[in-house]
């Protein structure tokens, strides 16, 4: 069985006052900032979204994400893949000052009278998931070749110079 894409546009206003869940599976190169951060735009997010009111009567919008996706390595720079998993909650409002009302804990999402894109929203939060740096876990990679300025790097520790080795010359001869 196919799983269906999510809409692009939905009417925020009319699906948190009927309670609606959404689910849908995207592909990620349907978003392209994501995708530029990663080694390929392979793969699917799965979404669950869910229109509500609470019992305060604030829209609100819960959701949840996740995604394995290929990023690079930063020690040997090869691809290497992750899992990206978020659930977050949003207060939708149509006003500045509908914003401010929100609980603090409540991130809000602002439209207006426009109707809610929900592929930029998504795509922030697969962005704001995403590690800063990623690496494989010590003993599966090795480092891309040499970092300081292409000398080659010694491969064994008795190649390699002791930079304390003129101290132990200097506490000899006293």
């Amino acid at each position: 069985m196919r799983r269906q894409p999510l809409p692009r546009q939905v009417d925020a206003r009319k699906l948190t006052s009927t309670d609606v869940e959404i689910s849908g599976c995207q592909p990620v190169s349907d978003f392209p900032r994501f995708a530029a951060g990663l080694c390929d735009n392979g793969g699917e997010v799965d979404v669950k979204l869910h229109f509500f009111r609470d019992d305060s009567s604030i829209h609100r919008l819960s959701a949840s994400l996740a995604t394995r996706v290929s990023v690079v390595c930063q020690r040997c720079m090869q691809g290497m893949p992750i899992d990206i998993r978020s659930e977050f909650e949003l207060g939708i409002v149509w006003t500045e000052a509908q914003a401010k009302a929100l609980p603090r804990e409540l991130d809000s999402v602002i439209l207006g009278e426009e109707p809610l894109e929900l592929l930029p929203l998504i795509e922030d939060e697969l962005i704001i998931e995403t590690p800063f740096t990623n690496f494989h876990p010590v003993g599966e990679c090795q480092p891309a070749g040499p970092v300081a300025y292409g000398e080659e790097q010694p491969e064994t520790a008795e190649e390699r110079d002791n930079p304390f080795a003129v101290l132990k010359d200097l506490k000899s001869s006293d």
